[in-house]
């Protein structure tokens, strides 16, 4: 669906900006399957972001804050050279389905954003570690650390959406969980058996896991876990799990040298 603001068409590219801007950051925070659990989530946001940016833009046009051409010119001609050049670049905005001129629009846009940003936070003098104490304290159970597991999974996706094929994925599901009830590795067997790229190379870790941050089947499954417990086949849009919580954590508040 096409973003309209006040009648103002916003391109498919910049919410795809967003998104990977997105996506980059939490890729450093959580797995990948997490990651994709939270999409859609993740979608919307880049969408209000992209709205975000427009607006701003909007309001920096009003102020009449200028963007040279020399100023997009060395941005644009760093950001060639850094994806490998002019026939690269060229394949990239044919990929996005956007035109020269308008990537050019999209850059002096972000340039007098940032103008606008600096002309609101310019005069705003930096907190002292006094300002940023009684902050803390006065708000500090909106830095609550939240319930958290330690966990790992296990993914088998089935070959077809066929029953005998979704119940293939399952049996085998069971016979693994069955080795590892009889002393098997957890970790052993999802390097072995996961059908999840990332879980294979890392044993099918998932890193530590904050109660509603996983896709809710696989959430409900593991806040459902002590330690050390490995849980029955869950099902998700990815396909069928077994999930073993390994460590964890009550929620508690958070201490000011942590935020």
């Amino acid at each position: 669906m096409t973003l309209r603001v006040d009648g103002r068409e916003i391109h498919n590219s910049i919410v795809e900006y967003e998104l990977q801007r997105l996506l980059e950051f939490y890729s450093r925070h959580m797995p990948t399957e997490q990651l994709e659990g939270q999409m859609p989530e993740i979608r919307e946001k880049a969408k209000n972001q992209a709205i975000g940016a427009f607006l701003l833009n909007r309001e920096a046009r009003r102020l009449n804050l200028s963007v040279s051409d020399e100023e997009v010119d060395t941005t644009l001609n760093a950001l060639v050279a850094k994806i490998g050049g002019a026939e690269a670049f060229d394949d990239l905005l044919r990929r996005e389905g956007m035109t020269m001129p308008e990537f050019r629009e999209s850059m002096e846009n972000g340039k007098r954003l940032d103008s606008l940003v600096k002309q609101i936070t310019g005069s705003v003098e930096e907190p002292t570690e006094k300002d940023i104490a009684a902050h803390f304290e006065k708000n500090q159970a909106n830095y609550a650390v939240a319930e958290r597991v330690r966990s790992r999974h296990i993914l088998v996706q089935p070959a077809s959406d066929g029953i005998e094929d979704r119940q293939a994925a399952v049996d085998q599901l069971l016979q693994i969980k069955q080795q590892i009830d009889d002393g098997a590795d957890f970790g052993e067997m999802a390097s072995s058996y996961s059908n999840c790229s990332s879980g294979r190379a890392s044993g099918g870790s998932l890193g530590w896991v904050t109660r509603g941050a996983a896709i809710p089947q696989l959430d409900e499954a593991l806040f459902a876990l002590k330690p050390g417990e490995v849980s029955g086949v869950v099902e998700t849009s990815m396909g069928f799990h077994i999930v073993m919580a390994t460590d964890r954590e009550p929620a508690r508040p958070a201490q000011l040298d942590e935020v």
